[in-house]
């Protein structure tokens, strides 16, 4: 099975949360029904003893897509495919050889990081939510199920109803959860307190497969504070039985932890931006911005009118005079090699500009040659030419071939 670590400790994942309704009434100074809690405390034993399957699931909150994953198990060996809300694509493999996180570049390319290298927030953060995903199916730790029960922290109602999901044959449950009655070190394990459990109010319903124990679905109603929420998962398929080993191949290549983050942290600030769209200006704003912060010229390629797109590269240019740059550039692509010719003294970066005067006057002022002027469009331009030509090293000799008069005597009085 996989690694212990991973199992969910209580009946109730800390993922879940959820909008709360009624369910009150039936349940107040009731006693755990005796039908129901064997039915729970069967699904424990039968999960227990499953050692390979394979499923899919939704779970929404509120109505709204939070997380759309696929599990692979087999022994000790588990794989975790998600989509979440914001649209990230990652996978968790937990092997023998250690567990990894891996993430969709934003060059569709896969790249994995090992959980424990450096300790990445961000790579740890996706590995706990693997593991989540991985055992929000399963029901809990048997002992401590069996200890709520008796104690009153899980109150079952006695009616068990038989239903169909994913095309299998469940029990489904329904249970409050008291957590006033809980221990302190229970609601620490949980992430919660004492002060906050009286304001607590949950109820879940799950259908627990018949044959394996599995909750094939799940529909959790929470008020906290009187803030009411609901979350509901279900299996859209689920199959008992070994994978093969191609399944847990790495899609990707291993990089450092912190190249990880820092490709994550760029991949989650892009999909910030893409979810203000269909309003553009936000979006298009959100994306200069974060190109400008992170000079990452990435960011300006998802702008979608092209003369936006070209400001931010060119903004960009002027930080980072790389000629990479300028092939992300639609309609000022000459303009944007000329700059960076001029800032990185390049005769080859003219080269790529395809208006051949323009081309010829880029690498007369590069190579301060005031006889190349002469090749510019037209008289203005090779002017202008033999005055930039005089101020990176020209001087005086490469004012007096200027052939209008006003300018040239502006040329001259630089040197003065």
């Amino acid at each position: 099975m996989v690694d212990a670590k991973y199992v969910a400790v209580a009946v109730v994942v800390v993922l879940v949360v959820g909008y709360f309704a009624v369910y009150q009434k039936g349940f107040r100074g009731s006693r755990p029904g005796v039908n129901a809690s064997v039915v729970i405390l069967a699904a424990l034993d039968r999960v227990a003893n499953l050692s390979a399957y394979s499923m899919s699931f939704n779970t929404t909150v509120d109505g709204r897509l939070a997380v759309a994953a696929d599990v692979i198990v087999a022994g000790e060996k588990g794989r975790v495919d998600v989509v979440d809300g914001f649209g990230i694509q990652s996978k968790v493999y937990f092997l023998r050889e250690g567990t990894f996180a891996c993430i969709k570049d934003r060059n569709d390319e896969w790249i994995c990081a090992k959980h424990g290298e450096n300790e990445s927030f961000l790579v740890t953060s996706i590995v706990n939510r693997g593991g989540n995903v991985l055992n929000q199916q399963r029901l809990g730790n048997i002992t401590r199920v069996r200890e709520w029960l008796a104690s009153g922290v899980l109150l079952p109602r006695d009616a068990i109803v038989k239903k169909s999901v994913a095309g299998r044959q469940c029990d489904e449950v329904e249970y409050r959860t008291d957590y006033s009655a809980m221990s302190d070190a229970d609601l620490a394990a949980i992430g919660l307190n004492r002060g906050i459990a009286p304001y607590r109010y949950q109820v879940t319903r799950q259908c627990l497969d018949v044959a394996t124990g599995f909750a094939l679905r799940t529909v959790v109603n929470l008020t906290e504070f009187g803030v009411n929420r609901m979350q509901e998962t279900v299996v859209g398929s689920f199959k008992p039985g070994a994978a093969g080993d191609v399944a847990f191949a790495f899609v990707g290549g291993v990089v450092d932890s912190e190249v990880f983050a820092e490709r994550l942290g760029a991949l989650r600030e892009r999909q910030k931006c893409r979810l203000l769209l269909p309003n553009e200006t936000a979006a298009f704003d959100c994306f200069e911005q974060a190109a400008y912060a992170a000079k990452d010229v990435s960011y300006c390629v998802e702008i979608g009118v092209v003369q936006r797109r070209d400001q931010c590269v060119l903004t960009l240019v002027a930080l980072r005079p790389l000629p990479a740059l300028c092939e992300e550039v639609v309609g000022l692509k000459n303009d944007c090699y000329f700059e960076v010719a001029l800032k990185i003294n390049s005769t080859a970066t003219c080269g790529k500009i395809t208006e051949v005067p323009r081309s010829k006057v880029c690498a007369a002022e590069v190579g301060v040659d005031v006889g190349g002027c002469a090749g510019a469009a037209s008289v203005q331009e090779a002017d202008q030419c033999r005055f930039v030509v005089a101020t990176r090293g020209g001087g005086v000799p490469a004012c007096q071939q200027i052939t209008n008069s006003t300018l040239r005597g502006q040329c001259v009085s630089w040197f003065v």
